[in-house]
């Protein structure tokens, strides 16, 4: 069984400086913002269909955050 440790993530996020494609709603989006900042990741919000396929391709890491409307 593997354990994980959350303190090494952290500090290879810290080290990396990851560029982190974020996609979530416009509510969400300056709390992801600040979380990924605070935890030394560069996020970036990007919506436009027309910037998105380019910058996925530049970014490290992506998050797709989905929500069921009621």
């Amino acid at each position: 069984m593997h354990s994980i440790d959350p303190a090494l993530h952290l500090a290879r996020v810290r080290e990396t400086c990851p560029l982190i494609h974020n996609i979530t709603n416009h509510v969400a989006m300056n709390t992801m913002a600040n979380v990924l900042l605070a935890i030394g990741a560069s996020p970036a919000m990007v919506h436009a269909r027309e910037e998105a396929i380019e910058f996925t391709a530049l970014a490290e890491r992506a998050q797709l955050e989905v929500h069921d409307a009621p």
